[in-house]
């Protein structure tokens, strides 16, 4: 699409340790792209206000500290209307818990022969200023004639956060 960004994080594990990968393709911009990172994080105490400490007595949370809403569920797991079939539209602003929800899987045919293409298929979030559309897709296309095209649906469901407050 040459009319959006089209954005995704994705998160990994590797002996303990969480990388953070992202991607992005542009169509005309200038953009701007809002990324929202939650945590569990300790607090520092306020001197005027309410602080909440653990059994430990480390401060957790504070009268200033943000809370993340609970992530609503969108499709029932399982369903043909999860996966890369969640499409809808949300009022306010709401992001997505990146996720993969397809593959799609073809043969390019390229100078006389074929070369297999695999990509997948990830769960996107677009704020339009008053509404967010929810939907998946691909990162790249197979650039050129391709044949045997194959989707595969996770049937996952797809979870979002409403992050109108912050």
């Amino acid at each position: 699409n040459n009319n959006k960004v089209i954005g995704s994080i994705t998160r990994s594990s590797n002996d303990g340790a969480t990388a953070i990968q992202s991607k992005m393709i542009t169509g005309n911009g200038p953009y701007d792209l809002t990324v929202y990172i939650f945590s569990t994080q300790l607090q520092p105490t306020v001197p005027f206000g309410i602080n909440i400490f653990n059994a430990s007595g480390q401060c957790i949370q504070t009268n200033e500290t943000k809370v993340m809403p609970a992530p609503v569920r969108l499709g029932t797991p399982g369903s043909d209307e999860s996966g890369y079939n969640v499409r809808t539209t949300l009022a306010g602003r709401w992001v997505v818990i990146p996720a993969t929800t397809g593959y799609v899987t073809a043969v390019i045919q390229t100078g006389g022969g074929g070369r297999p293409f695999q990509q997948p298929i990830t769960s996107f979030a677009s704020f339009d200023g008053a509404n967010t559309q929810i939907y998946s897709g691909a990162w790249d296309t197979p650039g050129g004639a391709a044949t045997n095209i194959t989707y595969t649906n996770t049937r996952d469901s797809v979870y979002v956060i409403d992050v109108s407050g912050f």
